[in-house]
């Protein structure tokens, strides 16, 4: 009898600890979806639109003022072209996320647009991303050239040269992720909910048919080059670049004047643009891959990882006029001049 009694209170504790503990997983998944829901809400309703209004105007402003120096310049060339990638990239950001914003007056316009969004916008979107990070790639080669071989750079890096190497920025990526326009297309579904009829997301018949090899291209050829090799490069680079400044620094502190010294800001400025990209837009698309090409199936984690993703990315986009302005004194005076407020500047 003790023993039976004694299985019965051990099941008894067991049954309660197991109760208990179901409870508390439970709360916890309660909380970290309130905390996720919450902090999509900020960057969504809150973030994003400010980061995309501020793309726009400084992209817009930035091509103006790239355009007043010509294009000549091979640095020019280079910025004036990502100045336009990130122009694109925003106003597609803007579309993809103005259903969330949409929501709050007109459901059913909202699913519309939040489903063709995702089933049609997502590919150009991690195209236009790769191309921003291919610009940064090829600035970040040009200026650790320039740095370690000055004489040989002029002659490398000719204006032909750099328009067929922007050339093939826009071309490589798209090349590179043309499948991922074919995976998925939309079908019409009543949604007893809303009352009303809603897009979703269906795999076409050539994702269907090529599933394997499709995830394995993207995900290990192409998410693999973009998310981690080109990366590399950018950081490979801009490491080289930093030493050669410091040395510069250390080596003539006080003696570099004229025409070195602009060459100086103007490499800085670059570099900050490299550094920039590690900084903010590296992270964003290791998130987008993950969140593209692993198991992770959809849910408050995938979600909240995904919107960070692009809020990143959008903040590198919209903020390099910034940096323009701060390392260079010749591009402040020319944001002035565009806004028509060096006069008040000056008083």
């Amino acid at each position: 009898m003790e023993s039976v009694s004694f299985s019965y209170t051990t099941r008894s504790s067991y049954s309660n600890f197991s109760n208990v503990h179901s409870s508390t997983v439970f709360i916890v998944q309660e909380g970290v979806a309130a905390a996720a829901y919450s902090f999509r809400t900020a960057i969504n309703i809150v973030i994003l639109p400010i980061l995309c209004v501020m793309g726009l105007a400084g992209n817009i402003i930035n091509i103006i003022v790239l355009r007043r120096y010509g294009f000549k310049d091979t640095n020019i060339m280079l910025l004036a072209s990502l100045s336009f990638n990130d122009l694109v990239l925003t106003l597609l950001h803007t579309i993809i996320k103005a259903g969330d914003i949409i929501k709050l007056v007109d459901v059913e316009a909202a699913l519309r647009v939040i489903a063709f969004s995702a089933i049609y916008l997502n590919a150009p979107h991690q195209i236009l991303v790769s191309i921003n990070v291919c610009h940064v790639t090829t600035i970040a080669v040009e200026r650790a050239i320039a740095v370690c071989f000055p004489f040989q750079a002029s002659r490398l890096f000719t204006a032909h040269r750099i328009k067929w190497s922007i050339f093939v920025i826009y071309i490589f990526p798209f090349f590179m992720l043309t499948p991922a326009f074919f995976l998925y297309e939309h079908k019409w579904i009543y949604s007893p909910k809303w009352n009303i009829s809603i897009a979703i997301a269906v795999e076409t018949q050539f994702y269907t048919t090529n599933k394997e090899s499709i995830l394995i291209y993207l995900s290990v050829v192409a998410g693999n080059l973009f998310s981690t090799v080109v990366p590399l490069v950018i950081i490979a680079s801009c490491v080289i670049v930093m030493l050669k400044l410091l040395q510069r620094r250390f080596s003539f502190p006080d003696k570099t004047s004229g025409k070195k010294g602009l060459g100086q800001k103007g490499m800085k400025m670059l570099f900050s643009v490299c550094v920039a990209t590690i900084l903010i837009s590296v992270p964003g698309i290791i998130l987008l891959n993950y969140c593209s090409f692993s198991h992770l199936t959809s849910g408050d984690l995938y979600d909240l990882l995904m919107d960070t993703s692009r809020m990143l990315c959008q903040l590198h986009a919209s903020t390099n006029f910034i940096l323009y302005v701060t390392m260079s004194n010749k591009f402040y005076k020319s944001y002035q001049d565009v806004l028509g407020c060096s006069g008040v500047i000056k008083q």
